[in-house]
């Protein structure tokens, strides 16, 4: 999962996460440079995919964590009302990956969908304090 450029922005800023040459101050530089790491990174994915010793996509995703819970919808989108009109104008051509990535660049808060129904039961267990968590992630004493 690609994180998209507005929550990743807005923790760095938010956080103060210093990375080299990111201007904090600034959501129009980071998110210029977010987009360039991350088109950077998509494209040479894009080449290595299916070559030898290269990528190959698995049919199986084992990701429990997601299987677990929901994304928080809330916390992807506490960047809204934090950017300023003119970068949001802009936001297509500063980010034009959110495009690449399948996010409307102008949503403003974004579509972010909607958890799988299997998600949203194992969410609803873990609230009510049901959920067991499965042998083969228990810790194993030897």
């Amino acid at each position: 999962m690609v994180p998209d450029g507005w929550a990743s922005v807005h923790l760095m800023i938010s956080q103060k996460v210093t990375i080299a040459g990111f201007d904090l101050n600034s959501y129009r530089d980071c998110l210029t440079k977010w987009n360039r790491a991350v088109e950077t990174t998509y494209n040479q994915c894009m080449e290595m995919i299916g070559k030898a010793r290269g990528l190959f996509l698995s049919k199986v995703e084992r990701s429990t964590d997601q299987d677990i819970k929901p994304v928080i919808v809330g916390a992807l989108s506490k960047w809204v009302g934090k950017i300023a009109p003119d970068v949001l104008q802009d936001m297509a051509v500063i980010a034009s990956m959110l495009a690449k990535l399948e996010y409307d660049p102008y949503a403003n808060p974004p579509n972010y969908g909607k958890p799988d129904p299997k998600i949203l039961e194992n969410t609803r267990s873990i609230y009510k304090g049901e959920f067991q968590l499965p042998d083969f992630l228990k810790e194993k004493s030897y």
